[in-house]
């Protein structure tokens, strides 16, 4: 019991230090990925949003957003059901198993699913009506991407 008590008071002093930074270090040398999430990282220190929702098909977008700590809890939603447990405990990540017709790894593509994501979110209690979110996503186009992007979005 002792032993997992100090481990409990290392890694809240650990993730104290860790987002309690006010300095973030970016680089000029990155992938696009790193750029995108850097970018929402950034945005989420400095204007007021509630969450970060993160799309993705493989997860890798979720897990750079993660390690560059931005403030706001990074939301993913996903019909992958074992994507969503490995997420799961990355840092700040909240995972919402979708529906397989539901999915909205690829992106948004039209404003039904607009309708539905904003939905979840107040349902799930991560955002109400009237918040700022950031939303880092990729829409994909005859097989190849087309559009990755960083938007910021009111839920409605």
């Amino acid at each position: 019991i002792e032993s997992v008590k100090a481990m409990v008071s290392i890694v809240e002093s650990a993730e104290k230090s860790i987002t309690g930074k006010k300095e973030i270090n970016f680089s000029l040398d990155i992938s696009l990925n790193d750029a995108l999430s850097e970018s929402a990282a950034y945005l989420s220190y400095r204007i007021p949003n509630k969450v970060i929702i993160a799309l993705s098909r493989s997860g890798w977008t979720v897990k750079t957003l993660s390690k560059k700590r931005p403030k706001s809890p990074i939301v993913f939603m996903s019909a992958d059901k074992d994507l969503c447990n490995k997420l799961s405990i990355c840092h700040n990540v909240y995972t919402i198993l979708m529906p397989e017709d539901l999915n909205f790894s690829a992106g948004i593509s039209h404003g039904g699913q607009i309708d539905i994501l904003e939905d979840t979110l107040i349902k799930h209690n991560l955002a109400e009506h009237g918040d700022t979110a950031i939303l880092v996503s990729g829409s994909k186009w005859q097989g190849r991407w087309q559009e990755n992007s960083v938007r910021i979005v009111v839920i409605h």
